[in-house]
């Protein structure tokens, strides 16, 4: 029976046959859905995840249906589900990513080996792989305490299970080396890739009364749609202030409630801050909910509000009055309509980045848009 390679397994002949030559018999049936997972390319997107779906990304507009004479677009059938249809696109993007810097890393290695006058399977093995990957018994203690469901559902001994896994953790090694080599010969190639990453989707969102600050004629419009009780957005809050700060005068932030569920303390949460804008700090009171380590209860929304100098009697009445209960609730349902389905999200221009972009990301998106936006303007 041939053996097939946990880390190449379905990889390009070459490669695989090299692969199965060094690690025949290595195979780990039980670890595999866990140990093939630490070869895809990590793409991660921050956020507090809702209960609505969300997905297109270049709808084409075709009419799907027709019903007493009034037609269904093909925008309209993905437009609830734009994040989620981009992100299964990122998942393909990136499983062809790491097949594609594979297949780049056997033709780089295929001419080393050439150039040695070698067959590819004994360059690997006598050049690239010289010298054992040795494996401790910490490494083993530390994956398995960092997997406990692999001890669980083991059926043998432990000294079985020992072993596999240092095979498995040796192979993790030797691929690690293997890749590492191909880099390193990199430069002695001509490599040329063409292949990109899925657009964001794009979406039509309007900035309504929502609140904002910077010029209304800025180049570019960032729409964030956020939750007061959401971890990841008090976290990313950071980052978007020191973005709004070093692109002042270039970009508008306008920013739209999205209580995740429907959530009752978010929502008033949202209102209170519109309450406070109506004393000119709704910014500020917006920085104290974002860093506050405390659940914003009604007592607590009073306190931030107290802490402002504000007017309380104004403050409570406007509370009280559930008056922009109706604006926090159709930024909700304008974040439904488009697909928004975690917090924080961000449009840019139009583009939905689902998620909180890092800081490196928000500031190549900022860049790549306000290039664009010159070049349309000249």
């Amino acid at each position: 029976m041939k053996s097939q390679s946990i880390l190449f397994h379905g990889k390009p002949p070459v490669f695989a046959r090299a692969w199965r030559l060094l690690f025949c018999g290595r195979s780990l049936r039980s670890l595999l859905p866990i140990l093939a997972a630490a070869f895809l390319l990590a793409y991660s997107v921050m956020g507090c995840a809702g209960s609505h779906a969300l997905a297109s990304d270049n709808p084409s507009g075709n009419v799907v249906a027709t019903v007493n004479g009034k037609t269904i677009t093909e925008e309209e059938l993905e437009a609830p589900f734009s994040t989620r249809i981009y992100q299964m696109r990122m998942e393909i993007y990136q499983m062809k990513r790491q097949y594609l810097t594979e297949l780049i890393a056997e033709m780089i290695l295929q001419k080393e080996a050439d150039e040695r006058k070698m067959p590819l399977e004994t360059f690997v093995k006598e050049v690239v792989l010289a010298g054992e990957s040795a494996v401790g018994e910490e490494e083993i203690q530390q994956y398995l305490r960092a997997n406990p469901d692999i001890q669980k559902s083991w059926q043998g001994s432990r000294e079985d299970l020992n072993t596999q896994v240092r095979a498995q953790l040796k192979n993790q090694k030797d691929y690690r080396r293997l890749m590492e080599y191909a880099n390193k010969v990199k430069s002695k190639s001509t490599v040329s890739v063409q292949f990109k990453e899925p657009p964001l989707p794009r979406v039509n969102v309007e900035p309504g009364d929502s609140p904002a600050m910077g010029p209304a004629d800025a180049p570019l419009t960032i729409i964030e749609f956020s939750d007061y009780r959401c971890p990841s957005c008090r976290q990313v809050h950071a980052t978007v202030k020191q973005l709004r700060e070093a692109y002042k005068g270039k970009i508008r932030w306008v920013f739209k409630d999205f209580p995740l569920g429907g959530n009752e303390v978010s929502i008033k949460a949202a209102q209170a801050a519109r309450c406070a804008g109506e004393q000119m700090v709704y910014w500020q009171y917006q920085d104290l909910l974002f860093n506050s380590k405390e659940e914003p209860t009604p007592d607590n929304l009073r306190a931030i509000a107290r802490s402002l100098n504000l007017k309380m009697d104004k403050f409570n009445a406007c509370m009280d009055s559930g008056k922009y209960i109706d604006q926090v609730m159709t930024d909700a349902q304008e974040g439904n309509r488009i697909g928004i389905d975690r917090t924080p999200s961000f449009i840019f221009n139009g583009k939905l980045f689902p998620g909180g972009p890092t800081m490196e990301r928000f500031k190549e998106i900022i860049e790549e848009e306000l290039k664009s936006a010159a070049g349309r303007k000249g």
